[in-house]
């Protein structure tokens, strides 16, 4: 069977142009938020030595976890250094931490959204 093509691809790129455009002070005041947070996390990843950070949070992991949790997260952080990609990996574990840590705050004055963000 030759079925035609779902153009999905174009569909994106025209409505992320689209938000782009109309959107973009939104996007901006969005950003000028959470950039600086970020990269206040990314300082604090990155200006430690990486076996210091690689501990620190797997002991985070170990009190959120268990051992096994933590043993795999500071192997797969030792792994992540010596493969060079450290930067790029703090920058992630940055974007991950900042709504982690931010929006259970944000929220707690709010039942309903609190147990929707924190179920447990």
């Amino acid at each position: 069977m030759n079925l035609p093509k779902i153009p999905l691809e174009k569909w994106v790129d025209w409505l992320v142009a689209w938000l782009q455009d109309n959107l973009a002070p939104f996007f901006g005041f969005i950003t000028s938020i959470i950039e600086p947070l970020v990269t206040f996390f990314e300082s604090v990843l990155t200006s430690l030595p990486t076996m210091v950070t690689a501990l620190v949070l797997a002991i985070l992991a170990l009190l959120a976890s268990r051992w096994s949790i933590a043993a795999f997260t500071s192997v797969g952080l030792l792994l992540i250094d010596n493969l060079g990609y450290w930067n790029e990996s703090a920058e992630t574990i940055s974007l991950v931490l900042f709504p982690a840590l931010s929006l259970p705050q944000s929220s707690a004055g709010f039942y309903f959204l609190w147990n929707l963000l924190c179920p447990w």
